[in-house]
């Protein structure tokens, strides 16, 4: 059976976000949890018994998954979630809120990526590669703002075995 693309939802979490694991900043809390996707991909193995590379594939490789995840901070450090507008994590140039990369800015090597952790109640998980896809702050009535956080994370094999973890852990026990 294929590798289908997997759903998380989590009960509270913080979340941390820096440039290596060492300069993580606690960027808040989400009280409702956030959202996971894990959509894999792969490349198509053609053989002759199918009619060669013009015919369907006879398999599938597994090359590795990319986590989607969106954050719902209901607290947070704003001068931190601001920062994040820069879209990226390196203070070289300076980090300045809302001033976008230059077009044409590689991910790992010009550091946009940086390190995402989010630590929960019952699983905690670390992307090594992540970046932001979407940010913004929301008004949630006349007294209260929401900021939501998207990230995209490259898995690589301590995710895979953590979210192995997650899947087959026990929610409850019936007494």
């Amino acid at each position: 059976m294929p590798f289908q693309p997997l759903h998380f939802s989590s009960g509270p979490v913080v979340v941390e976000f820096g440039a290596s694991s060492n300069t993580l900043a606690k960027l808040g809390f989400s009280e409702d949890g956030i959202r996971m996707t894990i959509q894999p991909f792969y490349d198509n193995v053609h053989s002759d018994d199918f009619g060669g590379r013009p015919g369907p594939p006879s398999d599938a490789q597994l090359l590795g998954a990319i986590a989607t995840v969106d954050v719902e901070f209901s607290k947070y450090v704003k001068a931190d979630m601001d920062k994040l507008s820069a879209f990226r994590v390196s203070s070289s140039p300076a980090l300045v809120p809302g001033q976008l990369p230059p077009i044409g800015t590689f991910v790992r090597q010009d550091g946009l990526a940086g390190v995402l952790k989010l630590t929960g109640v019952k699983d905690s998980f670390t992307y090594a590669t992540s970046f932001l896809r979407r940010n913004q702050e929301i008004n949630t009535g006349t007294k209260y703002r929401r900021y939501v956080v998207g990230w995209e994370c490259w898995m690589d094999k301590p995710n895979y075995e953590s979210l192995a973890q997650a899947q087959y852990r026990q929610l409850f026990i019936i007494t």
